[in-house]
């Protein structure tokens, strides 16, 4: 992870001389390097045979779904593979997911035992003994100490009360932070959302890696964009070096120029003094699936059970290892990647390829790659950053930071849970089982030749003739079968008066037979692989009955839940990631410029009223131990506004009930009803504003139920001037919105 400072705090560390050769380097630390490289490219082999099958899966879903290649692509292809891909993303993802956060439930009180009586009675008696107090001390008596117990209820109710409160609004400065980083990423978090869904049906598997990006660094990603001062600053520093470099262009090269114009451009960025805000926050990763290699012995992604090592590739030029490590690897022994992620060798030896390598700058070819592997090693809790062939680590292993339960910074996407107890990527059985598109591709294959053959079976049966050699000129006969409709053709050799029946005769033909190329069987099995029914692909059967249908459509909705239901702990998983790695790193600077002044985090003092020491920190551990931060259980998938709404009808009488006789605000209650009908009004400041009053008649709230008429409000009289002690004697009394 490259680190570079802000031109305005501190200078540019100077970077350590780079080693040239293996001999710069420890030997027992060259050793680690050679393994963990190893390890790198045996894990790929060993998922080359899956890898290959996911990109020919993404090309069979893109259109390409003959076996033979033909360049004119005039093959007849029914692609119906596309169309339940799309069907299933809009089913499985249709909306922005919801970040909650709860605390766990715990026994806050020591001395309270939680119910109201004893609060009370604990109240009455310190009421009675601080009214015998003020009476004997106006008699010059002994002043009687309070009861202590009940002081220790009282104190202790007061503690947790504070407590809990501290926690909940901390809890609501972290979700509405969670919210702002995935609102800000580029591309939008929705966007790769749903392209992580549709990779997961066609490759079986999809990775979001989540990292945290501080003031003054940068990370790597394969799909988050970020642009701003960091990476000009490391774009220059790049191209500096290059210059600085043995052998490098000489003064009249176009880099010259181009560095010239990026320090212009840096110096108007740091003119403008939005521009000197650095970024801090996390980053959403959305990882291609044959970038991440996991441990060969890992039995579920879910967590990635039995799993050691996780690697993510990279496969960047050597400027852009130079930006982001400051390391140049351009080495003799580096290996080199072409664009399509395979080593590029030089002319062959007696048949064996020679890995193709250089000992300067200038001999590496300008297309060629460096591939770069971020591993993360769970047994020594550290990750290694390496470069295929080079002989040193680019960054200093260290432990990840900040760190997550359960070590991973990655997280699996499986709507379709696999287990097994040893991966054979030969065979096809392993953690990444099939995929959607591997479960229709026999029947879209054969889809496609029976409509092929089909065409071919028509084309052979259009109608023709048959004649004698000789009995005719070739350019006439050749314009037999091109005449426009009503139009004649003179024949040269047939003499006038010749019987045209006995020159020309039908050519035969075979019989179309329907049931040959019948497909029924072919879609009966494609919707027994994918759990859906004819009507859902447009194509209603006439033999279809109602009943059967609802059955089949109830058996889908059911199978979608679960697959929505498994989307939500993958995303709980990111986001829960992403709120530790919040908590532990993001100052609170960053945090009040991102949510609000009004935001709480840990380790700050908070006054926890009159009733105990205001000298109550909630830490950091406190919240890590005590938040469950999760997405909202199916707020990814399609809304039901119908069924909330009467919910919340059903519940309205109950709820003003309790209003009434516990004297509760209906505020919440409006809220949430405006909530329910997507009410778009900031009721917030509206409810601020108005003035307290009386309880409602039984039964009815502001608003009434949700689509109810709201009842008429009285205005007051002109010059009526607001009563505080009426309005405190309403509010003693109860009901005050």
């Amino acid at each position: 992870m490259n680190t570079t400072e802000s031109p305005e705090i501190t200078e540019q560390p100077e970077q350590p001389e780079q080693p040239q050769s293996p001999r710069d380097i420890l030997p027992s630390r060259a050793e680690l390097v050679k393994e963990v490289t190893s390890w790198v490219r045996d894990t790929r082999e060993f998922w080359k045979d899956i890898f290959d099958r996911m990109r020919k899966d993404m090309e069979f879903a893109g259109g390409d779904q003959w076996e033979e290649k033909k360049a004119d692509h005039d093959k007849y292809v029914v692609n119906f593979t596309n169309r339940q891909l799309n069907q299933d993303l809009a089913a499985v993802y249709a909306r922005n997911p919801t970040v909650t956060i709860e605390r766990k439930k715990r026994l806050d009180h020591q001395f309270w035992d939680g119910s109201n009586e004893q609060l009370q009675q604990a109240k009455m008696e310190l009421q009675a003994a601080a009214e015998a107090a003020a009476a004997a001390a106006a008699t010059g008596q002994p002043v009687p100490q309070p009861p202590e117990q009940a002081a220790k209820i009282v104190m202790d109710y007061g503690a947790g009360i504070a407590r809990k409160k501290l926690l909940d609004k901390i809890a609501e400065t972290l979700q509405l932070l969670i919210t702002f980083e995935m609102d800000e990423q580029k591309p939008s978090f929705e966007s790769q959302m749903k392209s992580l869904v549709l990779r997961e049906k066609v490759t079986g598997a999809g990775f979001v890696g989540v990292k945290f990006q501080r003031e003054y660094e940068t990370v790597q990603t394969t799909t988050a964009t970020t642009s701003g001062v960091l990476e000009k600053m490391q774009a220059i520093e790049a191209r500096v070096r290059e210059l600085q470099a043995p052998g490098g262009p000489g003064e009249d090269a176009a880099v010259n120029e181009e560095v010239r114009l990026m320090v212009n451009s840096l110096q108007a960025m740091l003119n403008r003094e939005e521009a000197k805000v650095l970024r801090e926050g996390v980053v959403f990763d959305f990882k291609p699936t044959t970038s991440i290699l996991v441990d060969k012995a890992c039995r579920s992604l879910h967590e990635f059970v039995g799993a050691n090592r996780i690697a993510e590739l990279f496969y960047l030029t050597p400027q852009q290892v130079m930006a982001q490590y400051g390391k140049d690897v351009r080495l003799e022994g580096t290996t080199k990647y072409g664009d399509d992620q395979t080593e590029l060798h030089s002319s062959t030896e007696a048949g064996k390829p020679r890995r193709l390598t250089s000992s300067a700058s200038v001999e590496w070819p300008a297309e060629a790659r460096c591939c770069v592997a971020e591993v993360y090693d769970k047994r020594a809790q550290l990750k290694y950053v390496v470069c295929d062939g080079y002989p040193d680590f680019l960054e200093e292993p260290e432990t990840p930071w900040p760190a997550v339960k359960g070590f991973w910074h990655i997280a699996a996407l499986k709507l379709n849970r696999v287990e097994v107890e040893k991966n054979c990527p030969k065979e096809g059985i392993t953690i990444y089982g099939q995929s959607s598109v591997d479960l229709v591709k026999p029947m879209q294959l054969e889809m496609n030749r029976s409509q092929e053959a089909l065409k071919e079976h028509r084309i052979a049966n259009r109608p023709g003739f048959l004649f004698p050699e000789g009995s005719v000129d070739k350019a006439e006969a050749a314009l037999i079968g091109s005449m426009p409709a009503n139009s004649g053709l003179g024949l040269k050799n047939v003499p006038p008066g010749s019987d045209l029946t006995k020159i020309f005769v039908p050519k035969p033909t075979m019989p179309l037979d329907p049931a040959l190329y019948r497909t029924d069987v072919v879609m009966q099995h494609t919707f027994l692989a994918v759990g859906s029914q004819s009507a859902n692909l447009g194509q209603q059967n006439a033999s279809d009955k109602a009943t059967g249908q609802a059955i089949a459509e109830q058996s889908r909705v059911t199978g979608v839940s679960c697959e929505v239901d498994e989307e939500d702990k993958f995303l709980t998983e990111v986001v829960r990631i992403a709120g530790e790695m919040l908590l532990q790193a993001m100052t609170l600077e960053g945090v009040k410029r991102k949510v609000g002044l009004g935001a709480t985090w840990p380790g700050q003092a908070r006054p926890m009223g009159a009733e105990m020491s205001p000298a109550g920190v909630v830490t950091l551990d406190d919240c890590l131990e005590q938040f469950v931060i999760k997405i909202e259980a199916a707020s990814s998938g399609r809304a039901n506004q119908a069924v909330d709404i009467q919910n919340f009808k059903e519940m309205w009488p109950s709820l003003i009930a309790v209003a009434q006789a516990m004297g509760l605000s209906l505020a919440p209650l409006l809220k949430e009803q405006a909530k329910i009908l997507q009410f778009k009004f900031d009721l917030d400041e509206w409810l601020a504003s108005a003035q307290p009053l009386p309880m409602m008649p039984a039964g009815v709230g502001p608003g009434g139920p949700p689509g109810a008429a709201p009842p008429p409000v009285q205005p007051k009289p002109a010059g009526t001037a607001p009563d505080p002690a009426g309005m405190q004697a309403r509010i003693q009394k109860g009901g005050a919105l």
